[in-house]
């Protein structure tokens, strides 16, 4: 209980017992779910913690939060058969290994004033029957989800899920999802909120690039952007992916830096914008973003984003600013254009782009944080409305 020292003060105050006729929203502490969950309301204020759960309340929802922090499956099924005698409680999952034998539980009893959730916010490629098989699950309340969902094809041609489709009720779809997620595993919930307080003055006249891992398709666009020679590449070494097994985040730590190197920066994402004519346009893909693109909405250079184009057009829809913008329509004829400009730019010529794309680009992380810390209203209503 070293992690909540600075709450020795609300130690006990109160029992699940003693919450009554109220709705509450769990999860479990270690779970991805947590990272969602936690910035439901912008109001979450602790209310007492114990040995194996703390518990919040949100008086604009009047909900209460049970995050538990025990992962024993047993407890975790007594608590919540003890909160559902007096109250609603809706579950929220998503890390496999630690769930399953949950969803299970839920599946094969019939609980009163219950019901569960999963939240996909990671970006990753999902499939249908994997990490969860959701066609097995019947009563699942709602899969939320940061990404489409595919199923397998054993040509390896994957097609999308008839799991959205045949369940539209239930597969709530948000890219934004993953927002949270990111901003709070990568730490970036510890940056000081608001305006950018770091000038830098001596930026290249360059483009950032970081080529940490290639597929083909990012391959074909990253050869593009090299041969202008505007490019400022930091390569993905040995040494950086011996400490990846070692610690995954590592690699994070120095993009604050990076990211502020140079004039611009080019996003390249995991699941990229695919070059026309390829013979592979028929190939369905995931849909997201990941904490490449967050990343680069985190510092006030503006970013030139390479993704697929309705993840593109729902961030442009939320009020995000891109490089792109400054290139006609999106697609990939846009990014031809844009490596074209940096082929035949002058030094002036970035300069002049710079200077009139950098203050629109620096309203990116303002407007990021007002997403993370806003009411997420849609979702709370459907998740404390039992009947729906």
């Amino acid at each position: 209980m070293d992690l909540f020292k600075k709450y020795e003060h609300l130690n006990d105050k109160l029992n699940l017992s003693d919450i009554r006729d109220k709705k509450i929203i769990s999860c479990l502490i270690s779970d991805f779910a947590m990272y969602w969950v936690y910035y439901l309301t912008s109001d979450n204020e602790k209310v007492s913690v114990s040995k194996d759960f703390v518990i919040s309340y949100s008086k604009k929802f009047d909900v209460y939060f049970v995050y538990f922090t025990t992962d024993n499956k047993d407890n975790v099924i007594e608590y919540i058969n003890e909160l559902i005698v007096n109250n609603y409680v809706h579950f929220i999952m998503w890390k496999f290994r630690e769930t399953r034998e949950l969803v299970m539980y839920f599946e094969n009893n019939e609980l009163s004033n219950f019901d569960y959730s999963l939240i996909n916010n990671m970006s990753e490629i999902v499939f249908d029957d994997e990490p969860h098989n959701l066609n097995e699950y019947k009563k699942i309340k709602y899969f939320f989800a940061c990404t489409n969902i595919l199923e397998r094809n054993k040509s390896h041609v994957h097609t999308d899920s008839k799991f959205p489709i045949n369940n539209s009720d239930k597969f709530i779809l948000d890219y934004k999802y993953s927002f949270t997620y990111f901003y709070t595993k990568l730490g970036f919930c510890y940056f000081q909120k608001g305006d950018h307080i770091i000038e830098i003055a001596n930026r290249k006249n360059k483009v950032f690039l970081y080529s940490k891992t290639q597929n083909r398709h990012r391959t074909i666009s990253i050869n593009e952007a090299l041969e202008t020679g505007k490019i400022y590449e930091k390569p993905y070494t040995d040494e950086d992916y011996f400490w990846y097994f070692n610690n995954y985040n590592y690699y994070h730590t120095p993009f604050v830096i990076d990211y502020n190197s140079c004039k611009f920066n080019l996003v390249t994402e995991t699941l990229p914008l695919l070059k026309p004519n390829t013979g592979e346009e028929h190939i369905q893909t995931c849909k997201f973003f990941s904490e490449k693109t967050i990343k680069a909405l985190m510092v006030a250079t503006p970013a030139y984003v390479l993704l697929q184009e309705e993840v593109y057009d729902v961030l442009k829809s939320y009020g995000f600013y891109f490089l792109n913008e400054e290139f006609g329509k999106y697609g990939y004829e846009n990014y031809e254009k844009f490596c074209d400009f940096l082929k035949h730019s002058s030094n002036k010529q970035l300069d002049d782009l710079f200077n009139r794309t950098y203050e629109k680009s620096k309203l990116n992380k303002i407007k990021l944080e007002e997403y993370i810390y806003s009411d997420k209203t849609k979702e709370i209503n459907l998740l404390i409305n039992k009947n729906k």
